[in-house]
Order: structure tokens, then sequence, then C-alpha cells
């Protein structure tokens, strides 16, 4: 995030984190809309879907 937040002019770096914070405070933006693509399924939830998605699709390799 530093490196990219670099780009923008006062940003003072996470080298002083304080100033950072409150560099971030002052410039953002409150988003409008959010976008969920799976509203039933938490964080944890979707990881390990993915994983066992990747597995199977490694057996299904394996045995194919």
């Amino acid at each position: 995030m530093d490196l990219w937040l670099s780009n923008f002019e006062g940003y003072p770096g996470m080298g002083n984190p304080r100033a950072a914070a409150d560099w971030i405070a002052k410039h953002q933006i409150a988003a409008e809309a959010w976008y969920v693509n799976s509203p039933n399924l938490t964080g944890a939830e979707t990881r390990k879907l993915e994983r066992v998605g990747k597995a199977v699709e490694e057996l299904l390799d394996q045995i194919g």
C-alpha cells in the first residue's frame, strides 16, 4: 500500500505510521456501492471452497 500511495502528493510514507494514517483518513472517500460475489459465504468459507476446488481439479488430473 505504501508503494501505491507514495505516488500521491503529500503522502508522508509508512516511516511515520501515525502521519500516514492521518493522511489516509483525511483523503479517503466513502464508497457509493459495494459488490459482494457470494453474500452467503464468509471469507474463510470462500478460501476453503477455493482449496477444495483446486484439490478436486488436481485429483481429476491425476486420474484422467
